[in-house]
């Protein structure tokens, strides 16, 4: 048999035989482990304790921590988690392979002897990792010089298989050692039985396993079930990797290892585990696994509590909460009339114009009863521009056609284009035509008011709201300059952003008589504002990096808030606003790439986002991170209650928010 053969049947033989050594003694491998388990669960619940002041949030029952502090946690986790890896393995380990070889070792002892060997196994560990960087760093100078592509990511592969084997063999030999093995040289001339035993059977098939464990936690959505899946997963790894190194020590002893082995494993063994020790253990780690929902659901720090689930209309036009009432959303088709305030029980109508990235407007009645949208379509041939407008209800959708032009004679042009709904339930539309000279300081808007009383329109009512002057070529983002807002007394209030300027013009309700107008100062035009509810109040615009509230600017302290991305809103005197943040780049450290050069790779999207959530007086903004996810989405909307809470509608998820009292 050629000597490969025999390194691969030694590899998987040994690595299936750990298994088996793991099922066969279970009281032995959890008289260990538990006891580890247990502190180390108690330790994270207390990091969320001594962490989550002022940094926590609770998003469906779990506490998740942002900022410096949550990247604390995860740090402490880390260690913790390592910690009790390095301690459960070695003890888990004296004790299996003490009930191969007939001795009873006493948990305590086996633990006890694995906190002596700590040291050893660290500064191990220590080596094992700087020789992996060593040899990625040498790795990575030959892949750049030979050009990167299949080779480098070859060279790389290589290097990491070296590390994993060395890193292998340093943890076998000093476990052994402390068994009474041969320590490093127990692995001589047999590395593929040991350490690549070891690597495929204690680390290859854990990580393959480990995504099932992922997709039941996303799936099932209980956060108790979680901490189980995370325990579980901690469990049979060291279950695995220490049957697996009990197997080889052993087979591989010789009878004066064998010897020592047997007179170390003598001085560990005792009497079993008593049944109120296991008793102690398991209720520990059941107090530990259900003290994370426990901290989530007392709150003791007073924190902003998040609801979401996933059935979200897919894009939203406008969103509203009337007062007393649940969320009544606009969607890109219809409308979405929720029966509670998350908004996972509704009635939903398709059928009204498709309003979206920027084309058409939408607008909710003030008691949210009805939803109405409006897009243009013909033609100069066909004697348009037309509005093409929809009215839903949780009744239904209705739509209709209503010429922009109010004869042929009028000059055709492409108007701005605003619609809303009156108290009275009529529907009113503004259009800004934009006259044909663009000449600087020439260049204007023509405003024209149309009030039809029901959806069909047959006596559409127009007004001539006067002409406004028009910036030319600004610059910027000048997708729907034009809002319509109705007062409680039926005021229509038109606002017309051109430039940093927006013009605001209004009439008496109905009629549109005594027409008045003036202007304000704006800011840039960006794709989401918020237009005033009466003369007299500012336009609040998103910029990436702050909120423009008339002409004061409130900083966000944001992080590359995308293009994408970006709301407002106002509600009991608070603006409040909402945008999707990088949590990561996708590329992290080392990288190979393969068939493109790097000077011409394009800038990746990040791997995950974070939705963050500011709520801000013209002084300063409260920042607030609410939940993250793993793709880009198209933006989002954003409603507040008249008592504080907070929701908002991305394409893949809702959200609602309830402030905390921190």
């Amino acid at each position: 048999m050629s000597s490969s053969s025999s390194a691969l049947r030694a590899l998987v033989g040994n690595a299936a035989a750990g298994y088996r050594v793991s099922l066969a003694h279970p009281r032995q491998l959890l008289g260990c482990v538990l006891p580890m388990l247990a502190p180390t669960l108690i330790g994270l619940a207390v990091l969320d304790l001594l962490l989550g002041r002022n940094h926590t949030t609770i998003v469906n029952g779990v506490s998740v921590i942002d900022g410096l502090a949550g990247a604390t946690r995860a740090r402490a986790e880390l260690g913790l988690i390592v910690a009790f890896w390095l301690l459960a393995l070695p003890a888990a380990t004296l004790a299996l392979t003490g009930a191969e070889r007939g001795h009873a070792v006493r948990p305590i002892k086996a633990i006890l002897a694995a906190v002596r060997h700590l040291p050893a196994l660290v500064v191990g560990l220590c080596v094992a990792t700087g020789a992996t960087f060593l040899s990625l760093w040498v790795a990575t100078g030959l892949a750049g010089a030979v050009g990167g592509g299949l080779v480098g990511l070859l060279l790389v592969l290589g290097a990491l298989v070296v590390a994993g084997l060395v890193a292998a063999r340093i943890l076998v030999g000093s476990i052994s050692h402390l068994a009474g093995g041969a320590g490093w040289a127990f692995t001589r001339g047999q590395v593929a039985g040991t350490a690549g035993a070891f690597l495929l059977g204690g680390v290859a098939v854990p990580l393959l396993l480990a995504h099932p464990g992922d997709a039941i936690r996303a799936a099932v959505a209980v956060p108790v079930v979680g901490q189980v899946i995370d325990a579980l997963l901690l469990i049979a790894l060291t279950a695995v990797q220490a049957g697996i190194l009990a197997h080889i020590l052993v087979q591989r002893s010789d009878p004066t290892h064998s010897a020592a082995i047997d007179a170390r494993l003598l001085e560990l063994s005792g009497r079993p585990v008593r049944l109120p020790g296991v008793a102690i253990t398991a209720a520990a780690i059941t107090i530990a696994m259900l003290a994370p929902a426990g901290i989530a659901a007392a709150n003791p720090f007073g924190a902003s509590t998040v609801r979401s689930h996933s059935d979200a209309p897919g894009g939203v036009a406008a969103i509203a909460w009337p007062p007393g009432r649940h969320p009544v959303l606009a969607t890109i088709g219809g409308a979405r009339f929720c029966d509670n305030d998350v908004c996972d029980r509704y009635v939903a109508h398709n059928g009204a114009p498709t309003v979206m990235d920027g084309h058409g407007n939408a607008s909710i009645s003030a008691d949210g009863t009805a939803v109405v949208s409006a897009t243009l379509s013909g033609g100069r041939d066909s004697g348009g521009p037309f509005i093409n407008y929809g009215r839903c209800t949780r009744a239904g959708c209705s739509q209709a056609w209503l010429p922009a032009r109010a004869s042929a004679k009028e000059r055709f042009e492409w108007p701005e284009l605003a619609v809303a709904i009156a108290p009275d339930q009529a529907i009113w539309f503004v259009l800004a035509t934009p006259s044909a000279d663009d000449t600087p300081g020439r260049a204007t808007y023509r405003i024209g008011f149309v009030r039809c009383a029901q959806v069909g329109c047959p006596q559409p009512q127009r007004f001539d709201g006067g002409t406004v002057q028009r910036t030319v070529g600004d610059g910027t983002d000048n997708r729907q300059p034009a809002r319509l807002t109705i007062g409680a007394d039926g005021r229509p209030l038109a606002t017309i952003r051109t430039g940093v300027r927006a013009a605001l013009v209004t009439c008496d309700p109905v009629t549109c008589a005594h027409l008045r107008s003036t202007w304000v100062f704006a800011g840039p035009s960006r794709a989401a504002w918020v237009a005033p509810a009466t003369p007299a109040e500012p336009v609040v615009t998103f910029q990436p990096d702050a909120l423009r509230i008339g002409d004061q600017g409130v900083p966000l302290f944001s992080n590359g808030v995308p293009a994408w991305s970006g709301t407002v809103a106002v509600g009991g005197g608070r603006v409040y606003a909402t945008a999707a943040e990088p949590l990561r780049p996708r590329k992290q450290g080392l990288h190979i790439t393969i068939g493109t050069s790097a000077e011409s790779e394009q800038p990746e999207q990040p791997e995950r986002w974070q939705q963050v959530l500011w709520r801000c007086d013209p002084a300063h903004c409260e920042r607030q991170v609410l939940d993250s996810f793993d793709a880009g989405y198209g933006g989002e909307a954003l409603a507040v209650s008249t008592d504080g809470r907070i929701f908002v509608a991305r394409t893949d998820r809702i959200l609602l928010v309830s402030e905390g009292h921190q």
